[in-house]
């Protein structure tokens, strides 16, 4: 086994070669949140959503047209460089002693982690396969991920492990040494595709977009981009993706609420209305509903929703959750495109009511009945689950395949503190 030691020289050996021509510096200061720079055109601005949390600032450098989005935190104990139209989202942390480097279009999906020292991507070069992508809840510790690889939901990287170009860590895996990272015989990675690399494609136009379009809201109107608010509208991207902008509706309610705690964006119709939202019995904090991509979102009364809960949907797709359902602590709920969900309106992922989603659990693209169980740390992507159907902790299913998550997460108690 390496030692601390040996690991970050070769780590640091490993930034020392990472080209850093294109690096154009921006520190996310006081002064240069959340446009940054704060003199910078919507057309190269970086966004930072107001709720990211920055620690050592001046040791921070972001380049050009990347996107931050809420409750994300950049609290690097060392020098933290954040290249050209990269996207950190909602409650992405990067954390940890040592320094670490994102290159140019690298994704960090909803709830991704990533610890010290760490290696994400490159400098692009004009004409290649550049992404790198880390999907939601997965955690990058201490390891390199090179361009044109990606790491799956709630998967993990180990100290030391290198995800090389070309390769793709499956969802829940648990990556510890470098031949299960190599090896597609071992089972845990597989090569990537056509359509893996087009979805990350995606991926960047639209985050480049809200770069862009999030500049332009707060420019319109600073208290435009906090609390519960208005999308920014996707500002005549091609292709278009969410032409107009909306605001939430609570309890039948049009509203617009700046200095509310969490965000909710865009085109989220609720149950709820503003008093219960605003208050701290059913809603935590750190909260992202974000239907500033795919829209609407349908919500019912909620029983409870703990801290760091995102909600998200891929364009041209929304959301349809009913009456009555928990939200467990850093749980995800997305919407996209499957064999389940392409029956429905808008292909809407669907949570029947009195639905229990565990912390740290993710559905995606996926449709479940009333009274369904989602144990914490599980995936559910692009599944069909009955009424009263069971997932135990840390379970995989993909379609109607099913697996384990190998690592565990972290399954506490429900917290709204």
């Amino acid at each position: 086994m390496k030692s601390y030691k040996k690991l970050n020289i070769a780590v640091m050996l490993a930034v020392i070669l990472v080209p850093t021509a294109a690096w154009s510096a921006c520190s996310p200061t006081a002064a240069n949140r959340p446009v940054c720079p704060a003199n910078a055109s919507p057309e190269t601005a970086t966004f930072i959503d107001p709720t990211v949390s920055v620690t050592n600032a001046t040791n921070i450098s972001i380049s050009t047209q990347s996107f931050i989005a809420p409750f994300a935190g950049l609290n690097v104990r060392g020098k933290t460089k954040i290249g050209h139209k990269t996207n950190l989202q909602d409650s992405v942390i990067l954390s940890g002693r040592g320094d670490i480097t994102l290159g140019d279009e690298v994704i960090l999906a909803h709830g991704a982690q990533v610890t010290a020292p760490a290696i994400i991507g490159r400098t692009a070069v004009a004409g290649a396969h550049n992404a790198s992508f880390v999907g939601f809840n997965s955690l990058i510790q201490g390891a390199k991920i090179q361009h044109d690889a990606m790491v799956l939901h709630l998967a993990r990287v180990a100290p030391g492990i290198t995800i090389k170009t070309g390769k793709v860590v499956l969802s829940g895996k648990n990556i510890t040494t470098q031949a299960q990272a190599d090896n597609l015989t071992l089972g845990k990675v597989v090569a990537i595709s056509q359509a893996l690399r087009d979805f990350m494609e995606g991926v960047l136009h639209v985050n480049e977009t809200f770069a862009r379009s999030y500049t332009k809201l707060y420019h319109n109107d600073t208290s435009n981009v906090t609390g519960i608010n208005y999308d920014p509208a996707d500002d005549g991207a091609s292709p278009a993706f969410n032409p107009t902008r909306n605001l939430p509706v609570l309890a039948g309610v049009e509203t617009r609420l700046p200095s509310y705690r969490n965000r909710i964006i865009g085109e989220v119709e609720m149950g709820d209305s503003a008093a219960v939202v605003s208050g701290y019995n059913v809603f935590g904090n750190q909260i992202s509903l974000r239907a500033d991509e795919g829209e609407p979102f349908h919500l019912g009364t909620v029983h409870l929703m703990g801290n760091r809960t995102t909600f998200h949907a891929l364009e041209h797709t929304g959301l349809d959750l009913h009456d009555d359902i928990t939200f467990g602590m850093r749980s995800l709920v997305h919407g996209g495109s499957s064999v389940a969900t392409q029956g429905n309106p808008h292909s809407n992922t669907v949570i029947g009511e009195h639905t229990m989603i565990g912390n740290y659990a993710v559905v995606f693209r996926s449709v479940l009945g009333n009274d369904v169980t989602i144990g914490c740390a599980s995936l559910v992507d692009g599944a069909t689950l009955a009424d009263d159907t069971v997932v135990l902790p840390r379970t995989v299913i993909v379609g109607t395949t099913q697996s384990v998550v190998e690592w565990n997460p972290g399954c506490g108690m429900m917290n709204n503190e």
